[in-house]
């Protein structure tokens, strides 16, 4: 087989095209491939990031949760522990209102009995008069009375704190 012209044009002609993409078509698609090579690349490095800054994102989003619920408890304790105060200082305020209003509801009683005491005196001392008067057939002035009732008075005191 012999090296004919053709093959020799087919040669150079292959050679200048091997030569002329080498020099302009091949620069640029290197170019292309390892920009988006680093594309890929910076994407891949994103992705692991956002994966991590997740993940991060995700512990620190456990422990508010548990701060908060610890928070929401101590809180809880608390009003709890404020209720039971003022419950207590309530059950404290209502008993010394009713002990007051024993006090007085029994000083009361005491006066009442006092007048009683003094009213019945004071019947008895006029029945005691009208007996007296009848007995003796004389009329006893207001005066005699008194003195009379100031004696009687007197001596049921005297009884009362014996």
């Amino acid at each position: 087989m012999g090296i004919n012209a053709t093959l020799i044009g087919q040669m150079i002609t292959f050679l200048i095209l091997v030569l002329i993409t080498m020099k302009f078509i091949w620069p640029p698609l290197i170019k292309t491939l390892r920009d988006r090579r680093e594309q890929i690349s910076m994407g891949l490095a994103a992705s692991e990031k956002a994966h991590h800054e997740l993940e991060i994102a995700k512990k620190k989003s456990k422990e508010l949760i548990l701060e908060a619920k610890s928070q929401a408890a101590l809180i809880i304790e608390q009003a709890n522990l404020r209720a039971h105060q003022i419950e207590e200082a309530s059950r404290e305020e209502a008993r010394k209102i009713a002990e007051r209003i024993k006090a007085q509801a029994d000083s009361e009683i005491e006066k009442s009995q006092i007048e009683a005491r003094q009213e019945l005196v004071k019947e008895l001392v006029g029945f005691i008069t009208a007996g007296t008067e009848k007995l003796i057939h004389r009329n006893i002035t207001i005066s005699d009375n008194d003195a009379l009732l100031a004696e009687l008075s007197q001596n049921i005191k005297n009884t009362q704190q014996a």
